[in-house]
């Protein structure tokens, strides 16, 4: 909780800078560049598959505890149509450790104790039109790196190599949609959502695993009279879900608020 606090504290400040998102941008004729920061206060919730019978064959699911991530964000605009770029800056999170049963020729059956970190970093891109003043349709390409590193333990026993690292990179086509809706006296309601058909590609070996993708940000804004100033305050969901064996499917999901304040120049 203590962290949490922190990264919302964090996530306060961060709004007295500049923060830009084409997701902000309202519909209208002109040239725009938009360039800043918005703030996610995120939990990764991922899985690892191990051939366990503790586990009946079962993923395994690991959570981190929430961190205050970055994002830079860039877009420029012109007449009902944009492009734009995000980047979910490289961020270092530590998973729940947890317990399951290995079988060796030399020891037999033994209860092993991983514990496993991951750097993680995400780039989009994005182009859209304005098919309405407040609603967008946009194509783009999403990916995902993910470089894990994992140290196994067991009391009694020696490992020669107890740590190992590996990578995963996530990435593909996607498509979303982009909404805005006023409610009055500056206040409004955004929203937008991307689904994606990624790929998933793991460090030595050669095949890919299909992933499913969907992204929803959703939350309330309010426009300053006296500034071109946008301060927004939203929820973010991100999931991943790969076809790994036989119908079985590896979660990996992202949540948390979402902190931003935006100028369009």
């Amino acid at each position: 909780m203590r962290k949490l606090g922190l990264s919302v504290g964090i996530l306060f400040m961060i709004t007295g800078f500049i923060a830009i998102s084409v997701s902000s941008v309202s519909a209208r004729d002109g040239f725009n560049v938009s360039l800043g920061v918005k703030g996610w206060a995120n939990q990764w919730e991922t899985s690892f598959f191990f051939n366990d019978t503790s586990y009946a064959g079962q993923n395994v699911k690991v959570t981190t505890d929430s961190k205050f991530v970055p994002i830079p964000v860039l877009a420029v605009k012109y007449g009902n149509a944009f492009i734009s770029g995000s980047y979910y800056t490289k961020t270092n999170f530590t998973f729940n450790k947890f317990n399951y049963r290995a079988t060796y020729t030399t020891t037999g059956t033994i209860v092993e104790t991983l514990a496993a970190s991951a750097d993680r970093s995400e780039w989009d891109a994005n182009i859209g039109y304005y098919i309405h003043p407040s609603v967008a349709l946009s194509v783009g390409y999403k990916n995902i790196t993910q470089d894990y590193s994992q140290t196994v333990s067991s009391p009694g026993i020696t490992y020669t190599q107890p740590t190992s690292k590996s990578t995963t990179e996530i990435k593909g086509p996607t498509v979303g949609i982009v909404g805005n809706a006023p409610i009055g006296s500056g206040f409004g309601l955004y929203g937008n959502i991307s689904y994606g058909w990624l790929k998933s590609k793991y460090t030595g070996v050669s095949t890919e695993d299909n992933s499913s993708y969907v992204l929803s940000d959703t939350g309330f804004n309010y426009m300053f009279k006296s500034v071109p100033l946008l301060v927004n305050l939203g929820y973010r969901y991100q999931s991943i879900y790969t076809d790994v064996s036989s119908g079985l499917k590896a979660p990996d999901v992202t949540t948390g608020f979402v902190l931003g304040a935006n100028l369009v120049f």
